[in-house]
């Protein structure tokens, strides 16, 4: 049975900006936040918030902000915890709006809403709770910092310790930040305070990084000792216990809306009379439409009948007001006649892709189970027991803001009854290189490597030692379509003619211009994983226990927070 680490689509923007997310074995526990895992997040020295440096960071040091029975958090280390917290958030935005901030137009802190030039502290976030930007950093960083030293006491009874691979990947980490710090001109020391708060140094950080490598590897010990512990029962069992959670609908859905026209204060009673005239015949045609759908028989049927009703005379009469005077001016023909004729043509080929793109996008496919309106029992059924059958219609009609002039109602047609993902899923390794640090020859002589030692999992994962700047060698268990994301990988991998042993080197161009970057991805099936439903409930499961673990341990291994330490945190 596999591990069934689920997987989320990946996609490469985010790769070429966080690489270490990319190569993971799996998914790292989903309770588990990404500021105790070890990753420098590095923003652009220009944009630096944090350039003053008063003191040593003696004072700071000297207490400490977050401690337990056998693991303490002074000042410092939480400053960087913080600050990091800070680094991560504005990376994630930087990240998500890359192609609005390419032009320059704005900078990431305009689209945060923050001056980096005011301290944090005097710079409120919520309006209504008076909360500063510092408040909501240091409310982050504060309960992870709680949650970094209780996996640190579970680290330490359960005999768990730092070997050198974790001090060496820390070792990497520091050493980056110091790359950097000579890229732009920084001494060692100005860089860390800059980054991490006045006063903090490099052995603040790298006991702070020491503390989160100790409970980010307790907490994936506890991960994977859900999966190893985990049975077919147990796993039954869960889904038994939540199965809603794993249930959806693919079904058509056609919305139509009829509004009263908008008078003028002093309308007359005429005016008055027509408008509540013709909003109840646009009513009355809705609610005749709606009852012709619901008569329907298939799936085919009921998308021609939403066709047959857009495409209608006076349909092409509103557009040919819309688009037939700018299309005449571009019309090609010899005479006033054909340009017409040409325009006209134009108008209803244009009315045609719009009423194909509407009719297409009746489709709505796997729609989580949901309670929250009629519609919905309807679909799923009361907690999901007796679910509507394929080819059942339902109309649900809106009528709560009829006083106000505005009706609507939607006709569902279920084209796959509620059930749980059957899907396959693959288990599959890979190999990543990317064109920052290869050449298309590099990926060659690692397809013939590969295939030279038999070509299987091991020749695959044992390439990660030759190529040590790779942005992925790993296996990933119970892999879903739409994990690498990108198209032609994604397309190969999850081809419904792959089978175990199969193979390909596959460049996949990513960008344009001086920012395009090519990736050679070595792909290699290892074999069918579990079924989707099974590989989430897998997945569920095992959190909730570690869940249940954190909620546990909280109380066996007490934490207590100085406010007075917290509140010298410089920001």
């Amino acid at each position: 049975m596999g591990k069934g680490s689920r997987n989320r689509q990946v996609r490469v923007d985010d790769m070429s900006v966080n690489p270490q997310k990319y190569v993971q074995k799996k998914k790292a526990p989903k309770y588990l936040s990404t500021v105790i895992m070890v990753a420098l997040i590095v923003v652009i020295v220009a944009a630096l918030v944090f350039s003053g440096i008063t003191n040593g960071g003696m004072l700071l040091r000297a207490g400490d902000a977050v401690e337990s029975e056998n693991f303490t958090i002074d000042g410092t280390m939480m400053s960087y915890f913080v600050h990091n917290y800070y680094q991560s958030y504005v990376s994630s935005f930087q990240s998500t709006y890359s192609s609005l901030l390419s032009s320059g137009s704005y900078t990431v802190y305009d689209l945060i809403g923050i001056d980096p030039d005011v301290s944090l502290k005097d710079q409120v976030k919520n309006k209504e709770t008076g909360e500063t930007w510092f408040d909501y950093f240091l409310t982050q960083a504060r309960a992870e910092a709680e949650e970094i030293l209780v996996y640190c006491e579970g680290a330490r009874a359960a005999g768990v310790e730092l070997n050198e691979d974790d001090y060496a990947s820390i070792d990497s980490s520091v050493q980056m930040v110091k790359i950097y710090a000579q890229l732009y001109g920084y001494s060692t020391s100005s860089y860390f305070a800059n980054m991490y708060g006045t006063g903090v140094r490099e052995k603040d950080v790298r006991r702070a990084m020491e503390l989160s490598t100790l409970a980010n590897k307790y907490a994936q010990k506890l991960s994977d000792d859900g999966y190893a512990a985990a049975t077919d029962e147990k796993v039954n069992a869960f889904f038994a216990d939540h199965t809603t959670d794993y249930l959806s609908t693919d079904y058509l859905m056609f919305k139509m809306d009829a509004s009263k026209a908008k008078l003028a204060t002093d309308a007359t009673e005429e005016q008055k009379t027509e408008a509540d005239t013709s909003y109840a015949a646009a009513k009355a045609k809705i609610d005749e439409f709606a009852e012709t759908l619901k008569a329907v028989k298939s799936a085919d049927e009921f998308r021609e009948t939403v066709r047959a009703y857009l495409d209608t005379a006076e349909a092409l009469e509103t557009y040919m007001d819309e688009y037939y005077e700018d299309y005449l001016e571009d019309a090609e023909g010899d005479t006033d006649e054909a340009k017409a004729a040409a325009a006209e043509a134009k108008v209803k080929e244009t009315m045609k892709e719009e009423i194909d793109a509407q009719v297409e996008a009746l489709l709505y496919e796997k729609v989580a189970y949901s309670n929250a309106t009629d519609a919905n029992k309807w679909m799923y059924g009361e907690e999901g027991k007796n679910p509507a059958a394929v080819g059942a219609t339902y109309v649900e009609v809106d009528d709560s803001k009829d006083a106000e002039g505005t009706y609507t109602v939607n006709v569902y047609f279920i084209t796959r009854a509620s059930s749980r993902d059957e899907a396959a899923t693959y288990d599959v390794a890979y190999l990543a290189l990317a064109s920052t640090s290869y050449k298309q020859e590099d990926a060659d002589a690692a397809l013939k490597a590969f295939e030279e030692a038999g070509a299987d999992k091991d020749a695959l994962l044992a390439l990660a030692t030759k190529y040590p700047s790779h942005n992925g060698c790993t296996d990933i268990e119970n892999m879903r379509e739409g994990y690498f994301g990108m198209a032609d990988v994604d397309d190969w991998t999850f081809n419904a003619e792959r089978k175990a042993g199969d193979y390909k080197l596959i460049t996949h161009e990513y960008g344009t211009g001086t920012s395009a970057t090519t990736y050679y991805m070595l792909v290699y099936i290892i074999g069918e994983g579990d079924a989707a439903w099974y590989a989430d409930t897998l997945d569920d499961m095992v959190a909730a226990e570690c869940e249940q673990w954190i909620e546990d341990a909280a109380k066996t291994y007490p934490v207590y927070v100085s406010e007075k330490v917290l509140a010298k945190i410089g920001m």
